[in-house]
């Protein structure tokens, strides 16, 4: 990876701790142009192109609001980026409800991207199928320049079948820390935990990357006191083992979404 645009102060940080080596465009993707980006590789062609637009407008969380959100229209900047730097391949991921509320945004996409020369296949994945311990199911695009690129196989299941490893589970992934894990009664003493999660399955996605409304244990800068159940949310959510990487950052907003590392 040679360079990243991101316009959340803290998702820079946690990239430049955990890769030093990638030029980093605190901004706004509007005011980011693909000469820009390719100025700063160290080769002629581009391999990958990788977009997240942001999936507020699609999540079902969202759903009832019944509103249209301004940042939908984002994923235009995709297609002009792909168009500026004409890289050989594309990835693309999403919440699912990009391919129902989003409908008509994603198929524009995929015309665009079609008439580029790009061949797009997309399906709906559960990260606990890759190693990952929670459900969390993604809208995910690849598109190579001239050829398909396929989904990749799966290698986890729910009951480890078919070659697969098991899922990893809530009390597999807790087990490498060195932190003591809070009692569910004293991460709720402490503004945390709202609900208990099962230890033999992943964890569900709200919980492990908690909420503005439930989580406040999850927000301001780590200190000694707090460390333990950072520590938590941040090997469920599937950051480094190192906590050196997210030491005295604000996690509130990296661990309730999927934040690079």
């Amino acid at each position: 990876v040679t360079a990243a645009v991101e316009n959340e102060p803290h998702a820079c940080a946690t990239l430049a701790a955990n890769h030093p080596e990638v030029t980093i465009y605190q901004r706004d993707i509007q005011g980011t142009s693909g000469r820009e980006l390719r100025a700063v590789a160290t080769t002629k062609d581009i391999d990958l192109l990788v977009g997240c637009p942001p999936c507020q407008g699609f999540t079902s969380l969202t759903a009832k609001y019944r509103r249209t959100d301004p940042r939908n229209n984002l994923i235009h900047e995709m297609t002009r980026l792909v168009q500026e730097i004409q890289p050989r391949t594309i990835m693309m991921e999403s919440v699912p409800g990009l391919a129902q509320r989003g409908k008509a945004l994603l198929d524009r996409f995929c015309a665009d991207i079609k008439a580029l020369g790009y061949l797009p296949e997309m399906a709906v994945l559960q990260v606990a199928d890759y190693g990952v311990p929670q459900y969390r199911r993604r809208l995910v695009l690849l598109a190579g320049r001239g050829f398909a690129i396929p989904m990749p196989a799966a290698t986890h299941d729910r009951d480890g079948q078919q070659g697969r490893s098991q899922w990893r589970t809530v009390r597999k992934t807790l087990q490498r820390m060195t932190t003591v894990p809070l009692t569910l009664h004293e991460a709720r003493k402490r503004g945390g935990a709202s609900r208990r999660t099962g230890m033999s399955l992943p964890c569900p996605s709200r919980i492990a990357c908690g909420s503005s409304m439930h989580d406040r244990a999850a927000t301001g800068p780590i200190s000694p006191k707090r460390s333990g159940r950072h520590a938590i949310k941040a090997n469920i959510a599937a950051f480094p083992m190192s906590t050196d990487a997210w030491r005295g950052m604000r996690l509130h907003r990296l661990l309730r979404g999927d934040a690079p590392h």
